[in-house]
């Protein structure tokens, strides 16, 4: 499933962030979509009502919640972050859009 991410950052100009675009395998037992960059993160309280799944990330240096919801073969969602980087603390407000591209590489 492609997506993509579309970033708000406080403190950023409004335009500065281009969206980016990363490749995620989706599956009914894995269902957040991830960023293979992140990494020592771990997953809590990941929820699904309906279409909808919600969930709590936890790393080394940041945390993020967030909510997709699919419908067929596409999903719009939403993550919110808080990151520490040089002892400052930074939000940061992620918009998703994913579609299905075709089946997940072995």
């Amino acid at each position: 499933m492609g997506d993509h991410q579309y970033f708000e950052m406080q403190g950023v100009p409004a335009g500065m962030m281009k969206p980016q675009t990363f490749t995620t395998c989706l599956s009914q037992k894995d269902y957040v979509p991830k960023d293979t960059e992140q990494k020592d993160c771990t997953m809590k309280g990941v929820t699904v009502d309906g279409n909808t799944v919600t969930w709590e990330m936890v790393c080394k240096d940041s945390s993020s919640k967030g909510k997709v919801t699919y419908a067929g073969n596409i999903f719009d969602g939403v993550m919110e972050s808080t990151m520490k980087e040089d002892g400052k603390e930074m939000n940061a407000r992620m918009t998703m859009k994913g579609k299905h591209i075709g089946p997940c590489d072995k």
